[in-house]
């Protein structure tokens, strides 16, 4: 019944709003092939009414990113980055020059893209386009009083693992520094506390690969600290750690 009268603007609005939905269920669910094959059913809908050319609406562009979000959940970094590339697109075309005055939820879709695009180049090993798509999504956030803190973090996080896979190790830990500064203010639920404890890590293997080990070893025994309270669901984390600690301790020569 949904398709019968297809034809008319209305039904196709409708129509492409149910499928858009009902993929939006099937990826919370982690269907993530299933909400692929709804979005794109969807954005052919957009697309039959506005056009290929014309960019219709945010219930489009929304439509592009959680395909582009999808294929990034499934690893398909290639068909991500495709997705949302158009994506952005069309936020572009949607929002040129009223990106400070943005609703909070199109701001953050529009982030949430640049951060895909960003972690998607990196796990590619396209580290400018990493970096140029990364740095967009900050930029994004700059002097925004209600940005997603957990957003934002996260987005400083994987600029700074450029940083450092890139050896540039000053600029990392200056980035992992501010997620980490940033972070506390999510208090101490869980998942922010498995965070802090990423970070912490990652300093301390910064200053290890620089030989500063006493200070590797303040970090660790701060992210040990951290792991024990996030108890058994990331225990492997913590033995990894344990092993790191005294590695550190050995080169240091505190036997």
């Amino acid at each position: 019944q949904m398709f019968k009268s297809y034809v008319g603007a209305a039904s196709i609005i409708s129509n492409a709003h149910v499928m858009s939905m009902l993929a939006t269920a099937n990826f919370l669910l982690c269907n993530y092939s299933k909400a692929i094959s709804l979005y794109e059913c969807a954005n052919v809908m957009y697309q039959h009414l506005y056009g290929e050319k014309e960019i219709a609406n945010f219930d489009m562009a929304f439509a592009l990113t959680m395909i582009g979000i999808s294929y990034h959940c499934m690893t398909h970094y290639h068909r991500c980055i495709q997705w949302c590339l158009k994506a952005f697109e069309a936020y572009s075309v949607l929002f040129k020059n009223k990106t400070h005055s943005l609703k909070v939820l199109d701001r953050w879709f529009i982030t949430e893209t640049l951060y895909t695009l960003g972690y998607s180049y990196s796990t590619l090993n396209f580290h400018d386009n990493a970096m140029f798509y990364l740095d967009l999504a900050h930029k994004m956030l700059e002097g925004i009083a209600d940005a997603d803190i957990k957003q934002d973090v996260k987005i400083l996080k994987a600029m700074a693992d450029e940083f450092a896979v890139l050896e540039n190790n000053e600029k990392a830990l200056e980035y992992y520094k501010e997620a980490l500064n940033k972070s506390m203010i999510l208090g101490d639920e869980e998942s922010a506390t498995a965070l802090q404890n990423q970070l912490l890590n990652r300093m301390a293997g910064i200053h290890i690969n620089t030989k500063d080990y006493s200070a590797a070893a303040e970090y660790l025994k701060k992210a040990l600290d951290y792991q024990k309270n996030v108890q058994h669901t990331i225990q492997f984390d913590m033995i990894d750690m344990l092993r790191k600690l005294g590695v550190t301790y050995t080169l240091s020569g505190d036997i």
